[in-house]
């Protein structure tokens, strides 16, 4: 299991590429002063 930033689709593709699949869990995160969203992904295979 592991977090993604909403924002960060280069990252996103990167993992969904090696098998990990979002499986609907969100939150947010404020990180700098910036409310981030974070989707879930866990390894499918």
């Amino acid at each position: 299991m592991l977090w993604v930033f909403d924002e960060n689709p280069r990252a996103r593709r990167f993992y969904e590429r090696l098998g990990f699949r979002a499986d609907g869990l969100v939150k947010t995160e404020a990180i700098g002063g910036a409310e981030l969203t974070e989707i879930r992904y866990r390894f499918t295979g």
